[in-house]
């Protein structure tokens, strides 16, 4: 799906991915006055102290949300209705993008708990420590395992929710308990894909913890988690061209078989 028409999608997804890291950078730039560093990684480096600018940091948060949510609706009409950009830019839908982002939070909330439960996990087992804080402390198998335990089951808990999403883009509104009845057939194999997606994310992560304590760290992650991020929107497409459309899943493969 990704590599079936490249120019296609690098003309979806380069500007809004460009726009969202560019304000997951401000949101860094607002709360510490530079773009990155070593602050976040050495326990005995002092936090500057009443630095945070509000307003910027909003504004930063909102528009890496809108970006991503911007380049989500773009790729399920591109593979659902072969909805190509004419240029540079992906259709940007106001009505459509509000829609998706209501739904994303709605699907987000049954990930709350798990998210809570890690949390609690986390800081009982030696909280910053722990979650890698200390460089010498990333790659520890305690944290790895954690990660991907926790991964995995927010992955699964997603895909049984996720074909709300591309119905939002659809104009087809769903609900929760709809999406969850939707997908139960696909219980077991969203299990193995909830397991995959978590392991993928794992060397990614290892890669940016290299440039912990350099400029390069945010670009890495961010380009790294993006990418899998794209995998998970067409495994969300997947399920909803599957399940709702009535497609084989061996014929979505190809937006361009599907071009209306």
């Amino acid at each position: 799906m990704i590599i079936a028409k490249p120019s296609v999608t690098l003309r979806l997804v380069l500007v809004p991915w460009a726009i969202s890291t560019i304000a997951l950078l401000g949101l860094n730039y607002a709360e510490y006055g530079y773009l990155a560093g070593d602050i976040f990684y050495d326990p005995d480096a002092p936090l500057p102290e009443d630095n945070i600018n509000f307003l910027w940091y909003f504004a930063s948060f909102i528009i890496s949300i809108l970006g991503w949510i911007w380049l989500a609706v773009g790729w399920h009409r591109y593979v659902l209705e072969g909805e190509e950009p004419s240029g540079w830019l992906p259709r940007l839908d106001g009505g459509r993008i509000a829609r998706y982002l209501g739904k994303a939070i709605l699907t987000g909330l049954p990930v709350v708990p798990i998210l809570i439960v890690a949390l609690i996990v986390a800081v009982g087992s030696g909280g910053d420590e722990f979650l890698g804080a200390n460089p010498e402390n990333a790659f520890t198998r305690s944290r790895l395992l954690f990660g991907f335990i926790v991964g995995a089951l927010v992955s699964y808990v997603t895909f049984r929710f996720g074909p709300i999403l591309p119905a939002a883009a659809m104009d087809q509104p769903m609900k929760l308990g709809d999406a969850w009845r939707l997908t139960a057939p696909l219980a077991g194999v969203l299990v193995n894909l909830a397991i995959i997606t978590s392991l993928l994310y794992l060397p990614f992560s290892s890669i940016a913890d290299a440039f912990a304590q350099n400029n390069l760290h945010y670009l890495v992650f961010t380009a790294a988690s993006d990418v899998v991020s794209l995998l998970t929107l067409s495994i969300f497409t997947v399920l909803y061209g599957h399940l709702v459309q009535g497609r084989e899943v061996s014929n979505l493969r190809s937006p361009i078989r599907h071009k209306r």
